[in-house]
């Protein structure tokens, strides 16, 4: 899947994992996927599992990004 486009996930759970591995497994690279996310061990292991840039700062993160999907629980969308 050839494609520039810059995916931004605003967590970085189950859902985002779901999604990300969907994404890369089918051939969507992995260097166009950013993550944000409050839980640093979370973001390490989707760094190392899938070599990704994170994020802390969801606005450092929407700056780089052409979409946003948030990957949070409904009752934390209105936080982030």
């Amino acid at each position: 899947m050839q494609n520039s486009t810059t995916i931004g996930f605003i967590g970085a759970g189950n859902m985002a994992y779901a999604l990300i591995s969907g994404l890369v497994n089918n051939g969507f690279n992995a260097q166009n996927i950013k993550v944000s996310d409050t839980d640093k061990s979370l973001l390490s292991l989707r760094a190392d599992e899938f070599n990704l840039e994170v994020f802390t700062d969801n606005t450092e993160l929407a700056a780089q990004c052409d979409v946003i999907v948030f990957a949070v629980k409904p009752q934390v969308l209105s936080i982030v």
